[in-house]
């Protein structure tokens, strides 16, 4: 679909919203009395119409470090608003929100230990500085202040005047070679990438030109395929890659054309298929586009005379042209404005059409309403006052065994929750009882290397844990939905670190530890004299642990998630259809009474664009907790208690036993914590859908139940006209029938113009 169909389409839809929603007011006025339960129906659009006008559109931009990403995002932005200088900047999720021209640009940043953000105004020079300043505090505070997020808000140029992409929203993200860099602790850096790859409608690799080869970039990806292919695949369809810096392209290269195949193949055996690669000049773009806006300072046009004002050199004449002249044309020439119509295109085709037609069946079943509602009032005019008592008590007794039938559900649902809780729990331990045992390995390691008999100590290499595995109970409830759905594969986690602590201490100035012989034979006491060293191998044991554990954590939860979200898929595809099955039965039997065809009223899931992300959701929670816990939350990391290190009379000792009982202990809390919040947050999703689905047949009870009541009111008045009542009605029924149509006609064109 392109963006012109795109904005026809959502006219017509948005459109249609305004057409029922005014003869929902007008049939209400001609109805009198008999109208009065339309205006649940008209709220049900207007609900509807807020979705439309106000839905977000997210597309996150991953790199490795020095790839150039904040200058692509500058580019798109159309503002040199995001720093970049050759330390990595990115210290956490920053999101830049569109806002219209007119209003002033926004840095607002959030902590976790504040409940109100921190706003700060200004210009776009004096942002990117003070966005600066902030980068650099926290990497060197090691986030004392616990900042996970900051917000820009700034006109972002590729999406101009677009009242239907109001909300797009550019998030950059940590790489991973971000993840581990220098001293700061960059583990929740890694969490925050994993959750806007997964919840975002489009992603983009950057890529350096120069660099794309090498060892940052392969282990770039070597992050990403790990443990993740069932993602990956998901991925397909909204994953580009772009080569940015072509500019720095030498004569002695290989042709683009060559170069982009190396490129794709590179990628391909990654896990990616088909990749979809663009060759971009982030810089010449946003030069480009600073020039010919008249926002360019006085370095950044004498940049680009110096880097690509040469190029567009008129060989005849020999003269150049000025770079406000050529400016469009080399704006054009960085392929940026390709990359930016794509990534709109994509977030139509997929998200965007996905809202309109979620929007649509809204519509349809508030029109299938609107016509039950009608129906029935003109079938219980012509029916018989003392029948239509009878068949007021007759359906009290349906509704309440409906509602004892949706009560036999939610029983059976709960089971399933329970044994859901129970493959979680088994999860967890799991993975605790696991990285206990891989500590213990590798303080073994150390201990083997000092003991005088090394065969005593055993060394468990290869251990690994299976996060999950779905319970036989809960694909027995949910058979129909699992046979119709791509069953995630359940993974096993190896719990190896790259480097093993033995190797890492080896060389540095604590390596005296594995060259000294044990003392008193016991191999797990060690003994300093300088309390330097003893501080050096404490340091070294916190870093190996705060990073490994930490990224065997964030490997299982993802797992745990995947599976979680897949079973509560599955749970909430056999909800929907039990709750479905007791509304047509309802449904059914209000038609054969009164002689009416009723058509089902459809039990939708809840929609995608009315949740978060399950990432999302789980990480607010996180910051929720740390805001109101912020000490005990802080405390989950494993750094070595100031008793473990028992300063004696001149030497000092540090015993390996009661390091690994530390440890042992910081990981029970913290699987406790965060694998509780995420079996609370599974669950908890399963409880709306089920609570969605029976607020929708609740209110299918009740809106009849409203209806009988009614009527019988009308009936038992003195004087009315039942012929011009049904006469008024037949009018609406009649009426109703062009939009109807009109719905039909609304559908197809959507349908026709997603084939295009």
């Amino acid at each position: 679909m392109s963006l012109a169909k795109f904005r026809a389409a959502y006219a017509d839809v948005y459109g249609f919203t305004v057409e029922v929603r005014k003869y929902l007011t007008e049939a209400k006025k001609r109805l009198g009395d008999e109208g009065k339960n339309l205006d649940n129906i008209n709220a049900q659009i207007k609900k509807i119409q807020g979705r439309l006008k106000n839905q977000n559109y997210q597309v996150a931009v991953i790199a490795p470090m020095k790839a150039g990403k904040s200058t692509f995002l500058n580019a798109v932005i159309g503002a040199d608003i995001l720093a970049h200088e050759s330390d990595s900047c990115t210290v956490c999720e920053t999101h830049v929100r569109h806002i219209d021209s007119d209003k002033t640009p926004r840095l607002i940043e959030s902590q976790g230990s504040k409940r109100q953000p921190i706003i700060f105004e200004g210009d776009d020079a004096e942002i990117k500085q003070h966005f600066l300043s902030r980068t650099r505090e926290i990497r060197a505070s090691g986030n004392s202040d616990n900042s996970f997020r900051f917000e820009i808000e700034h006109p972002i140029e590729a999406v101009g005047s677009m009242d239907l992409l109001k909300n797009f929203t550019l998030i950059d993200t940590p790489g991973p070679d971000e993840w581990k860099s220098g001293d700061f602790d960059s583990t929740s850096l890694k969490e925050t990438a994993i959750r806007v790859l997964h919840d975002c409608n489009v992603i983009l690799f950057i890529l350096d030109y120069t660099r794309w080869q090498n060892e940052t970039t392969q282990r770039f990806f070597d992050e990403l395929k790990e443990n993740r292919e069932e993602f990956l695949k998901q991925c397909e369809g909204k994953v580009y890659f772009i080569l940015n810096k072509i500019d720095m392209r030498r004569r002695t290269d290989p042709e683009i054309h060559l170069l982009l195949e190396n490129v794709k193949k590179k990628i391909s055996s990654f896990g990616f298929v088909d990749p979809i690669v663009y060759p971009v000049s982030s810089r010449k773009a946003l030069l480009s586009k600073l020039i010919r806006d008249e926002k360019a300072t006085e370095d950044d046009i004498l940049s680009f005379e110096d880097e690509f004002l040469p190029i567009y050199r008129n060989r005849e004449t020999r003269t150049y042209p000025t770079p406000q002249e050529i400016a469009p044309q080399a704006l054009e020439d960085s392929k940026v404005p390709e990359i930016e119509e794509v990534v709109i295109r994509t977030v139509i085709q997929k998200s965007g059409w996905d809202l309109l037609n979620d929007s649509l069946q809204g519509i349809e079943k508030a029109i299938n309403a609107i016509d039950d509602t009608l129906k029935f009032r003109q079938a219980g005019w012509q029916t018989k006052y003392s029948d239509l008592k009878v068949k007021v008590k007759e359906y009290e007794k349906k509704a309440e065994i409906a509602q004892k039938k949706v009560n036999s559900v939610k029983l059976s649902v709960d089971q399933q929750k329970t044994f859901l809780v129970s493959g979680f729990q088994k999860g967890i331990s799991g993975f605790a009882e696991g990285a206990k045992a891989a500590i213990e390995r590798e303080l073994n390691r150390i201990a083997k290397e000092r003991s005088v008999d090394s065969n005593a100590i055993e060394v468990i290499e290869n251990i690994e844990v299976q996060p999950f595995v779905i319970p036989d109970e809960i694909k027995a409830f949910g058979q129909t939905a699992i046979s119709a759905l791509p069953v995630p594969s359940p993974m096993k986690i190896m719990l190896n670190a790259a480097v093993s602590l033995l190797d890492m201490i080896t060389g540095s100035p604590a390596s005296r530890v594995t060259r000294s012989p044990a003392r008193q034979n016991d191999p797990y006491k060690i003994k300093f004299s300088d309390h330097a060293e003893a501080k050096c191998f404490a340091d070294q044991i916190n870093t190996f642990f705060v990073c490994n554990i930490s990224d065997w954590w964030i490997q299982v939860e993802e797992e745990l998630i995947n599976q979680g979200t897949f079973i509560q898929e599955v749970l909430s595809s056999k909800i929907q259809a039990d709750i479905q099955a007791i509304s047509n039965e309802l449904s059914s039997y209000l038609g054969e009474t009164l002689d009416i065809k009723l058509k089902p009223s459809p039990i939708t899931k809840i929609s995608s664009f009315e949740v978060k992300g399950i990432y999302t959701e789980i990480q607010e929670k996180l910051v929720t907790l740390k805001r109101y816990d912020y000490e005990t939350v802080s405390s989950w990391s494993f750094c070595l208690p100031d008793d473990v290190i028992k300063s004696e009379t001149i030497e000092i000792e540090i015993d390996l036993r009661e390091i690994l009982a530390v440890i042992e202990q910081r990981i029970d809390n913290m699987v406790a914590g965060s694998g509780n919040l995420l079996e609370k947050t599974i669950s908890g999703r399963i409880k709306d859908d089920f609570g969605n689905s029976e607020k929708q047949i609740d209110e299918y009870i009740a809106r009849f139940r409203e209806e009988f009541a009614l009527l019988l009111e009308q009936r038992e008045k003195v004087g009315v006209d039942s012929t011009q009542i049904v006469k008024a009605i037949n009018e609406q029924i009649a009426e109703l029938e062009t939009y109807s149509n009109k719905l039909i006609s609304v559908k197809d064109s959507l349908h026709s113009w997603k084939l295009d």
